[in-house]
């Protein structure tokens, strides 16, 4: 399972969204998030980890590639790295760039500002998720992301257990009315919004732990998804969603056109988790 993901390494160790395409951070990542410690990758790993560490900027964070100046939700994605493969330091700077990154609680300047500006205050000022570039607004997969990461490797730090419930309650309160999770709105125009496989999946690996009402809504939502998914990615999602909530439902993946790097990465990262390799959580 892991021959083509090596074999689509490029020379300067990252990995593109597809084979012989431009090395970029997030196919990288999701890359060595899989092969890690996996028989047969670890020059390949070796020197993704060259070129990912490369890339990291003066500021702790990752960007979407080497280049661009923004930093990015990806990040996170990294740092569900061990750190005693990307270094220490490394990591210790990215978790605390994914810190930084977190949506900020309204000051007074703040508020006094926007009812200067007519923008009427946040009902929800204690929900708080990450964005796919600081400073703007927070979407479902960074908060996922970043969840999962400062869960794995945050340390308990009381910094870490303040900003996972805000985002907690932030997924819980964009929870669709089906059960599932979409990109960040449960309501559009008015109307009830449709959840999706592979952000429902992610949502339910970020609330891992959690033993809400809300959660088992989440959990049955994903089961019915699992059972018409119609996405590669989607189906993988839900099945290590189900498995890391002891719900063990099989079902076969659909059949799908040929994976890119970032699909065949995310496939054996689930296959291998199932396997009982604590590669998105500490065992």
């Amino acid at each position: 399972m892991a021959q083509p993901l090596l074999a689509a390494q490029n020379p300067d160790g990252g990995w593109g969204f597809r084979p012989g395409t431009k090395s970029w951070t997030e196919p990288t990542a999701w890359a060595l998030l899989g092969l890690h410690g996996a028989k047969d990758g670890s020059i390949a790993v070796n020197q993704g980890i060259a070129w990912l560490l490369s890339a990291q900027s003066s500021t702790g964070s990752w960007h979407s590639a080497p280049g661009i100046d923004t930093p990015s939700w990806i990040t996170a994605l990294v740092c569900l790295l061990p750190p005693e493969l990307i270094g220490q330091d490394a990591h210790r700077r990215g978790l605390a760039a994914i810190r930084g990154a977190a949506e900020k609680v309204p000051t007074w300047s703040d508020r006094l500002r926007n009812w200067m500006l007519g923008i009427k205050p946040s009902q929800e000022p204690m929900a708080r998720g990450w964005a796919w570039v600081p400073g703007t607004a927070a979407w479902l997969v960074p908060t996922a992301i970043s969840m999962m990461a400062l869960k794995k490797y945050g340390g308990g730090a009381e910094e870490d257990k303040v900003l996972l419930q805000h985002a907690e309650s932030y997924l819980l309160r964009r929870q669709c009315q089906d059960g599932g999770w979409n990109h960040g709105a449960s309501k559009a125009l008015g109307y009830d919004a449709p959840s999706y496989p592979e952000t429902t999946g992610l949502a339910l690996l970020a609330l891992r732990g959690s033993d809400s009402k809300s959660t088992s809504r989440g959990l049955d939502a994903a089961a019915r998804l699992a059972r018409h998914c119609q996405t590669l990615e989607g189906a993988y999602w839900l099945r290590l969603a189900l498995h890391a909530h002891g719900r063990n439902q099989i079902f076969e993946p659909p059949a799908s056109h040929v994976p890119d790097t970032r699909q065949r990465a995310i496939q054996l990262l689930v296959e291998r988790s199932i396997a009982g390799e604590g590669l998105l959580w500490r065992s």
